[in-house]
């Protein structure tokens, strides 16, 4: 099962890495526990929609 995945778009930074939700910007790091790769997803969807 995959466990890690990223993504990146020069704005925001966030990875998935075995339960935990990391995300940047230039100004905040937050780490959020217990979280699913499908709550990732649409975490990036969610950021993208928003950029659009």
């Amino acid at each position: 099962m995959k466990e890690h995945a990223e993504f990146k778009d020069g704005k925001m930074y966030l990875e998935y890495d075995h339960g935990q939700i990391i995300f940047s910007d230039q100004r905040t790091l937050k780490i959020v526990n217990d979280q699913s790769m499908e709550e990732f997803y649409d975490l990036v969807q969610f950021w993208l929609v928003q950029q659009a």
